[in-house]
């Protein structure tokens, strides 16, 4: 799989910024969520899928698709639905409506336990939930 880090802030420049500037995500991990979201246009460009809105369909075929690949790990799914959540629903202000009623759905409770590759030795991501508010 490729990881982001050969690309560094040049992926979804201003998504990052966004990240950063708010605290949402560690700084490290910033990049690596960028490129999920990244590889989810990739997709939906190939699938023919509008992404001026989110569509749980299209989201639920690139993560059924990441978890099929026996490359991805069981915890990248989890990360890069945490990341489209945090581009489509806090970035760009999106909602999602269910039942009519529209609201913003917040991060996995998993987020906590969302790690990426090894840098200097595996690690989860931790930090405060509130940041995520």
């Amino acid at each position: 799989m490729e990881y982001p880090a050969n690309r560094g802030l040049e992926t979804l420049t201003e998504f990052q910024k966004f990240l950063l500037d708010r605290k949402l995500v560690p700084e490290a991990k910033v990049s690596f969520f960028a490129y999920w979201v990244s590889r989810f246009l990739h997709y939906a460009q190939r699938h023919d899928v509008t992404t001026t809105e989110y569509q749980e369909s299209a989201v639920a075929g690139f993560l059924d698709d990441l978890r099929s690949d026996k490359r991805i790990l069981d915890w990248q799914p989890r990360q890069a639905e945490d990341a489209l959540k945090l581009y489509y629903f806090h970035y760009l202000g999106k909602t999602k409506t269910q039942s009519g009623t529209a609201r913003c759905f917040c991060l996995t409770p998993s987020i906590a336990n969302t790690r990426t590759p090894p840098e200097n030795g595996a690690g989860n991501m931790s930090f405060p939930r509130q940041r995520f508010q």
